[in-house]
Order: C-alpha cells, then sequence, then structure tokens
C-alpha cells in the first residue's frame, strides 16, 4: 500500500538529508533475531537548525512544495512534518519485502482504515487484543507482497512483511 511506502520515504528523505542524530532506540520493541535496525527520532531532526535550514531551501526552490506536502498528508492521513514523531525499522532478514516499521504519530486512523480497506486482498485476523489489517501491496503489477498493518495504541502502529 503507498501509505508504508509514503511515510517510510517521507522519513528516509529527511533523515538522509540531515545527518541528525536519533535518540535512544527502546530495544524492547525490536525482535532479538533481528539483523539490522534503523531508528529515526524525527522530532528531534525537526529540532535541527540543519533541517530547517534544509527545509527552507527546499520550500524557496519548489514554490509547491507545501501543496504536495497537503496532498501527501491527505493520502496518509497525517501531515508527516507536524504529525511525526519517531519510526524504527528492523528485520530479520537481508531481503526485500522483509521487516517491520513501527511509527509513532498522530495520524487519522479511519483514513488510513479506509486505506487498507480498499487494497486488494484486504482481510482481519486479531493477536491478542490487536485486530491485523492484512492486503496485498501492489506497485502497479511490481513487487506485489502481502503487508499487515495493526494499531498497537492509537499514536503507535506497527507494519510487517508476511
Amino acid at each position: 500500500m503507498r501509505v508504508v511506502t509514503a511515510v517510510v520515504a517521507v522519513v528516509v528523505v529527511v533523515a538522509l538529508a540531515t545527518m541528525a542524530q536519533a535518540s535512544p532506540l527502546d530495544l524492547k520493541q525490536v525482535a532479538a533475531d533481528a539483523k539490522w535496525v534503523a531508528h529515526l527520532d524525527v522530532d528531534a531532526m525537526k529540532a535541527s537548525s540543519v533541517v530547517q535550514k534544509a527545509h527552507q531551501k527546499h520550500l524557496e526552490r519548489h514554490p509547491n512544495a507545501e501543496k504536495h506536502l497537503a496532498k501527501i498528508s491527505k493520502l496518509i492521513g497525517m501531515n508527516p512534518a507536524e504529525d511525526l514523531h519517531w519510526v524504527t525499522l528492523y528485520g530479520s532478514q537481508l531481503k526485500k519485502h522483509t521487516g517491520v516499521v513501527i511509527v509513532q504519530a498522530k495520524v487519522d486512523k479511519e483514513c488510513l482504515l479506509k486505506k487498507a480497506k480498499e487494497a486488494p486482498d484486504y482481510r482481519t485476523s486479531t493477536y491478542g487484543s490487536h485486530t491485523l489489517h492484512t492486503w496485498t501491496h501492489d506497485q502497479g503489477g511490481k513487487h506485489e507482497h502481502s503487508v499487515t498493518g495493526a494499531f498497537h495504541k492509537p499514536n503507535l502502529i506497527l507494519f510487517g512483511h508476511l
């Protein structure tokens, strides 16, 4: 689903552009068998003078950037510039379409659930008290794979590839 791709893309672009250091990683959130881990403290990055300068230069070069961000915000149910706090990614394998993404953000849950329900092969299951939402992520016929997402807490969302 494009939601996961868009969120991850925004976070990775900001992280690479800033070279900011993330706050300490909570290893309790990472599986013991993880082979790789990445953690981005987006709040710290946004507070960075480097990010603020890069953002200003980006707006100067791309006058329509705010309009594009508004479209992305509507698509993914949150404004990454304001609502995204941190992202942790990890996996037990070094191959495509595997791993877990944990996102802490203020999101429009109903918007995200609507997008998931519209995706191919949407279904739900339960794990303990949590509802798991699974769908087929389709990038125009390329790289189709199953994705599962769950709201662990109102502002804590997990995504994984099955």
